[in-house]
């Protein structure tokens, strides 16, 4: 069956704000009040994304007058710069599972990957969303956005690329590839929990597969494309499965 839509425990971006403030609290009191108004921030677009969120929902969540919010933010956009920031950066933490040559084999590199994305993105999935607004709402947000992807996406490129003998793999070539194999799992990540497709959703229920299923078909695919001399380890998923088993059926006949 697929599991269920609680969150993971320690991946929520938005408690591991509130535990760390409430463990590591600034000395100041000015800067606990602000960071109070960061994690209520938080929680609120959580509960309303980006788009509808106003500056009285986040003092309302913190247990604040709307004054005193405007005592430390011009306006929701310069704490959501801050907040919505912090969040892309931790974003990248979980992907960065993807350590090629710290794990058994490409293929386990890549699944716990997978695997840990998944997890952030069902943990925090409204989190995501918010981001997705925010970029369309603010093109200065959309650059810095922009620029975390592109660590993410040079530390993986790097990653393929010392995978290969010097001088056989194309590093032009294996970047497009990594960006439409990134793209795949930005856009099943939008699918699954940023903005859910009912016939997808069904889809996968119907079959019971989980999250870690799903998570090795991504898998299959970026190895198969990735390092396609390489053979596959046993797969696990029936999905998985299957999808082997069309491969090796042989092409179609094409019909006029």
């Amino acid at each position: 069956m697929r599991k269920p839509s609680s969150a993971p425990l320690g991946l929520n971006f938005v408690e591991r704000m509130a535990t760390r403030l409430e463990e590591m609290p600034p000395p100041r009191k000015a800067e606990r009040t602000r960071e109070i108004l960061k994690v209520a921030a938080a929680r609120a677009l959580e509960k309303r994304g980006y788009s509808q969120l106003r500056a009285i929902d986040i003092s309302n969540e913190a247990g604040m007058s709307e004054g005193i919010f405007y005592k430390y933010f011009k306006d929701k956009i310069e704490i959501c710069h801050e907040v919505l920031g912090e969040f892309m950066h931790y974003v990248p933490m979980q992907r960065h599972a993807f350590d090629v040559g710290m794990v058994d084999s490409p293929f386990s590199a890549i699944l716990r990957a997978n695997i840990a994305w998944f997890a952030c993105a069902r943990a925090n999935s409204q989190m995501i969303r918010s981001v997705f607004q925010f970029q369309d709402s603010e093109s200065s947000f959309a650059g810095r956005s922009q620029r975390v992807f592109r660590e993410w996406h040079d530390v993986t490129l790097r990653k393929v690329l010392d995978h290969y003998p010097e001088g056989v793999a194309d590093r032009d070539t294996v970047e497009i590839l990594l960006y439409a194999l990134g793209g795949m799992i930005d856009e099943m990540t939008r699918l699954l929990w940023v903005n859910p497709n009912r016939s997808l959703l069904h889809l996968l229920e119907r079959n019971s597969i989980a999250d870690e299923d799903l998570a090795e078909v991504m898998t299959v695919i970026w190895y198969r494309t990735i390092y396609p001399s390489l053979p596959l380890p046993e797969i696990r998923s029936s999905v998985g499965q299957a999808m082997i088993a069309l491969g090796k059926s042989g092409l179609l006949t094409e019909r006029p």
